[in-house]
């Protein structure tokens, strides 16, 4: 019988769950909840010990993988540029009637 290598992932799956949470997001998440369900596995066969630290861990993990992603999404949003339409600029008839007389004299000149 294989002798039991105590809590160790789950420890570990516990801490990087909560790095997850305080400021590593998905860095630090998607290892937690990897690990965590190898800890899971390991003490469902009876190998190792300390199932709620590591469902603990696998909580912080999905949790700190979700905020992570959700911070991520909205600090890219705030840079996301949306076109914006043209407005069309009306001109009134006088200025329009001026510029067309000083293009045409302009014309007239090049022409010359």
């Amino acid at each position: 019988m294989k002798e039991k290598s105590g809590e160790s992932l789950a420890l570990l799956t516990l801490g990087l769950g909560l790095l997850s949470i305080c400021c590593a997001g998905v860095f630090a998440g998607i290892p937690a909840i990897i690990i965590g369900h190898k800890a899971m596995a390991k003490i469902k066969r009876g190998e190792a010990y300390g199932r709620k630290t590591a469902l603990f861990g696998l909580f912080c993990g999905y949790v700190g993988s979700v905020g992570g992603i959700i911070v991520l999404i909205s600090f890219l949003s705030l840079f996301w540029e949306k076109p914006r339409p043209r407005k069309e600029i009306k001109v009134p008839a006088w200025e329009t009637k001026l510029l067309k007389e000083s293009m045409g004299e302009a014309d007239e000149r090049s022409s010359r």
